[in-house]
């Protein structure tokens, strides 16, 4: 692969600087001469490279999707091979153990994917292919941990599965968006993750029913 080119590491620096303003001042607080103030540039130079505001939106949209489709890809092959849950386990299994601890650790937290992705959700009912790709990424999202449910509980009803996938995805997003409150209880992140092992539960009781 060829190194990239000039307008190719210019564009992504001021995606860079974009990504920066948004998280502070949202999609639409962010003004290209606050954005050319950011990434040091003119404001001339950002629609040469980039275009106005929605071209902006547009290439900003394509890299968050992309690269949280890497960090999803890179979370699943780091986890290990284990064996379906039996009627005879106490646990769940090691994959899906390491998975829920993955979804709520602060170490995997990261703050700007939050604000970044809270801001493109508040103006996404503007912008229809916003809101249509959000939607897609929150069902790929969704898909994922059917898919680690159906291969960690083969024997359980499908339709119990997704709904336990529903829940799991909507505890995870409320504990990744509130876990920027630093007034939260310390004890918050760890009881979020608490919540989604009961929810687990309801598939360990019933294992093969």
């Amino acid at each position: 692969m060829g190194r990239p080119s000039t307008k190719q590491k210019r564009t992504q620096e001021i995606l860079d600087a974009y990504e920066l303003c948004i998280a502070k001042f949202g999609v639409e607080g962010t003004t290209l001469e606050i954005l050319a103030k950011e990434a040091g540039l003119a404001r001339a130079l950002i629609r040469h490279h980039v275009g106005n505001r929605d071209n902006l939106l547009e290439a900003f949209q394509e890299r968050f999707f992309t690269r949280s489709a890497e960090v999803m890809k890179d979370m699943v092959e780091a986890l290990p091979v284990s064996k379906s849950f039996r009627s005879s386990d106490t646990e769940l299994p090691e994959r899906l153990d390491q998975l829920v601890t993955w979804l709520f650790s602060p170490d995997h937290s990261d703050s700007m994917l939050i604000l970044v992705a809270n801001a493109l959700i508040s103006v996404a009912p503007k912008y229809a292919n916003l809101s249509k790709s959000l939607a897609e990424w929150v069902e790929n999202f969704e898909n994922l941990l059917e898919a680690e449910l159906t291969q960690a509980f083969p024997d359980c009803e499908a339709q119990k599965r997704s709904i336990i996938a529903t829940g799991l995805l909507g505890i995870y997003f409320n504990a990744d968006s509130l876990s920027l409150l630093s007034h939260l209880r310390s004890t918050f992140q760890k009881d979020c993750e608490a919540s989604a092992r009961l929810l687990l539960g309801q598939l360990q009781d019933h294992h093969g029913d």
